[in-house]
């Protein structure tokens, strides 16, 4: 021992004073001794510092050693007391042991002393460091209590019967059950129906078999009686006697799991988007074709020959196809769209007449449509279209019939009504609702009604493309569906300041005609280039013809043939659509120039198509259309 111990003597009697002094030195004991005679001093020693020993004479004038044992035993509570005295008999011995005396030793045997005092002094160590441990222990219970009090995971004990017998308070956050309303209930009550049994094969899986963790995902019912995607690790815990328990780890991943689903959807819908769009883009070329020829064939017959009637049936066929194609490319957010300012009251009342006829007599159509609505900017064709599938599908989900209704209204949706989806910016907007009261859909059909090619009873082609043509206008689409009322769709569009535009003439008695203009037409599929140079000079144009935009640059050369007009597909083998014309009109700033293509993805806006001053005609168009978009291009 290096260091001095550090020893309080209360003795009244110098020469007893100092034979301990000598007993304890004579035996190698390192001592430091403060001595003190009377009670004052001794109190006050006892204020002053800490001792690792204290020495109390028991017989004392005018201060017992009962009393200064029970003073030294307060005031450094846990330090060995040892009794000194003449003579003491055992009542009194016992006494002081009752009062928190260590030992005693009679001054007769003072050879006693130093092996009382080790004694004592270890006694003490080992208590000193018991209590440490014990402390040590008590801060690690209190730290990992804590851990588990204040953890946003779920830490639930249970026994091989699925019994709680431990549950952490973040229950409370998570599923927002009290913890103590669980414990002694079976954890797979709260399991759903669907999950419970795989759960209960694999927890029983924890309890047989070498220690290993076991991973599982299912879901679980919160207090307000939705299911949460719970996360969970387990592992058996140590034998304890008579009772096999499990740890398990639990953590919600509902979100994480929503957000994955979305993922998913949101690239599926990129790949059918992808798809679609290449297949919209071969059919229209085909289509080109065949609605050129047909018109070439229409103005070679003469009134009265009977084959027009089946010329006719073709362009009927052909414009069919051409609505399907233009489905796909609603679906894929891919179609080139007119938008205008338009009053969807005005739209909506105008295409009664043609739904009328559609949904039958055992079904009746009504509106509610709200006066001063906000204008939108829209592809009126396609919103025509878009009414006329969901038409479709809100007829078929009733064949005992019912009611149909269309609703306009202005509506400002607020910030907490557009967290849940990021995509839809709060604002401004002008509802159209179509409501069937037809059959339901359940949660699950109406997670998937706008899913194109669905098997599901009333999605598929239809409803994807009205989603589509909806959110390339900068809107969004929601279902809602309850049992017995039927469904409604909701169709929201950004509204627009400004003055609705006037209706458009539907039908022109004489097309535009050309007047000898030379037209530079520059496609590299020879069949529709063929079919549109003929229809071209049907109109009264000269029809130069390119395959490809080399081909096109090579023809006018140095620039002494002069062309009034580029109708050019827009994506070429080589330099695109794009590029030649800007090539051309570096050389002739008047050049005129008009797009075309059956499909042009994300080149229409790559390259500043749309939007742009250059007139885009989409394939496949008639001859009508052709000669209006070329008149119009060249006059712009």
């Amino acid at each position: 021992m290096t260091e001095k111990i550090q020893v309080l003597h209360l003795e009244d009697n110098a020469l007893d004073a100092e034979l301990v002094r000598e007993q304890l030195e004579a035996d190698g004991l390192p001592c430091e001794i403060v001595h003190v005679d009377g009670k004052a001093r001794f109190e006050a020693a006892l204020t002053q510092r800490a001792f690792d020993l204290i020495l109390v004479d028991y017989k004392l004038p005018g201060y017992d050693g009962l009393s200064a044992l029970a003073l030294a035993a307060d005031r450094q509570p846990g330090v060995p007391l040892i009794i000194l005295s003449g003579a003491l008999g055992d009542e009194t011995a016992t006494e002081c042991l009752k009062r928190c005396a260590t030992d005693y030793v009679l001054k007769g045997y003072i050879g006693r002393l130093v092996p009382v005092v080790r004694r004592a002094l270890a006694e003490a160590e080992e208590r000193r460091r018991r209590q440490a441990a014990e402390q040590k222990l008590r801060d690690s219970e209190a730290w990992f209590r804590s851990l588990i009090e204040n953890a946003s995971d779920l830490i639930t004990v249970i026994n091989a019967g699925g019994i709680i017998s431990f549950q952490s308070p973040s229950l409370q956050r998570v599923l927002g059950y009290p913890p103590e309303n669980l414990l002694g209930r079976n954890i797979f009550e709260l399991v759903h129906p669907d999950d419970a049994s795989h759960a209960r094969s694999v927890f029983q899986g924890i309890f047989s078999g070498p220690p290993r963790t076991v991973t599982l995902e299912c879901r679980f019912r919160h207090c307000d009686g939705s299911w949460r995607v719970l996360q969970s690790s387990s592992r058996a815990l140590p034998a304890r006697p008579g009772e096999a328990l499990a740890v398990i780890n639990l953590r919600d991943v509902t979100k994480a799991k929503q957000l994955e689903a979305e993922l998913f959807h949101a690239q599926k819908r990129e790949i059918i988007a992808q798809l679609a769009g290449g297949i919209a883009h071969a059919f229209n070329n085909v289509l080109a074709v065949i609605v050129g020829h047909r018109e070439v064939l229409e103005l070679t017959l003469p009134p009265e020959e009977p084959s027009r009637q089946s010329v006719a049936e073709i362009g009927r066929a052909a414009e069919r196809a051409a609505a399907l194609t233009r489905q796909l490319l609603s679906l894929s957010c891919q179609q080139v769209l007119g938008p205008q300012r338009l009053d969807l009251n005005a739209v909506v009342a105008s295409a009664q007449a043609m739904l009328r006829p559609l949904i039958g007599e055992n079904v009746r159509l009504t509106t509610r449509l709200q006066p001063d609505l906000s204008p939108v900017r829209a592809d009126p064709g396609q919103f025509e279209q878009a009414l006329l599938n969901l038409t479709i599908h809100t007829r078929d989900a009733m064949p005992q019939g019912g009611a149909l209704r269309f609703e306009t209204r202005n509506v400002d949706l607020q910030p907490a009504q557009t967290d849940a989806d990021p995509d839809v910016p709060p604002g401004r907007y002008v509802l159209l609702a179509v409501t069937g009261t037809g059959l339901s859909l359940t949660a699950e059909e109406q997670a998937r009604v706008f899913e194109p090619f669905s098997t599901m009873r009333g999605a598929g082609l239809g409803l994807a493309a009205v989603r589509g043509f909806v959110e390339q206008s900068g809107g969004h689409v929601e279902v809602y569906s309850l049992p017995g009322l039927g469904t409604t769709f909701a169709l929201f569009f950004p509204a627009v300041p400004g003055p609705v535009a006037s209706a458009p003439e539907r039908w022109v008695s004489e097309l535009p005609q050309g007047r000898g203009e030379r037209v530079l037409l520059v496609e590299d599929e020879a069949p529709v280039r063929a079919v549109t140079a003929r229809l071209l000079e049907s109109l009264g144009y000269q029809a130069l013809e390119a395959a490809s935009a080399e081909e096109a640059l090579h023809l006018l050369g140095d620039g002494r043939l002069k062309v009034e007009l580029l109708m050019t597909d827009v994506i070429l083998p080589g330099r695109n659509g794009q590029q030649l014309a800007e090539a051309l009109r570096r050389r002739d700033a008047t050049l005129k120039v008009l797009f075309q293509s059956g499909y042009t993805g994300d080149a229409v806006t790559r390259f500043g198509i749309v939007g742009s001053e250059m007139a885009f005609l989409g394939k496949p168009f008639t001859r009508e259309a052709l000669a209006k978009k070329v008149r119009e291009a060249l006059e712009m």
